[in-house]
């Protein structure tokens, strides 16, 4: 018995190769899905940029509240309205004694952590104050002065000034961030489209 090994010629060409217009035909069905779910998939993005955003904002001030509760030194976290730039820092107030100051000092050589400092959202995102409806006007004059929004304070006990702002997406979603004073925490809101 001998060894068959094919060739082309017996083995059956019954390949058949797809013509240039039906490949043409595929691409476009393609495309077209593609363009039909592209908002949707879209909406999506902006919806969890939006939502890790505010999460890490809410995890930034709760590191701020911690800060405050080791070194012993009001932290502040101050943001600028309708824009992506928010700061948290040591609060330093003008009528602190020689001792306070020399804490301050240390406290700010100690805690060079990610905690402190100039910081901004991605892209896209800014704060909102939390009554812009009535506040618009006051808003752009604050954001086109380079102004700050008023700081919230973290007191070494635990607690925090009471706030509540916004956080929205370049697709007009926005998602509100509270914080309750008694216990320092913050609260994120569900995202919703802004009227």
């Amino acid at each position: 018995m001998k060894n068959f090994i094919p060739t082309p010629t017996n083995v059956s060409s019954k390949r058949r190769g797809e013509s240039l217009a039906e490949m043409v035909v595929v691409m476009s069905v393609i495309v077209g899905m593609a363009s039909m779910s592209w908002p949707t998939i879209r909406n999506s993005l902006s919806k969890s940029q939006l939502q890790s955003a505010a999460k890490q904002v809410s995890a930034d001030m709760s590191k701020a509240r911690l800060t405050a509760i080791q070194t012993g030194v009001p932290q502040e976290f101050r943001f600028q309205p309708d824009q992506n730039a928010y700061e948290i820092a040591p609060r330093i107030v003008g009528d602190l004694n020689a001792a306070a100051k020399g804490m301050v000092a240390d406290a700010d050589v100690e805690s060079e952590d990610e905690s402190a400092g100039h910081r901004e959202l991605s892209e896209g995102l800014k704060f909102i104050l939390a009554d812009s409806h009535s506040r618009e006007s006051e808003e752009t004059v604050l954001a086109s002065a380079g102004e700050w929004s008023d700081p919230i304070i973290f007191y070494p006990n635990g607690r925090a000034s009471q706030a509540s702002f916004r956080l929205e997406g370049d697709q007009g979603m926005r998602v509100e961030i509270r914080l309750n004073g008694m216990t320092g925490t913050t609260k994120l809101g569900s995202i919703h489209k802004s009227e």
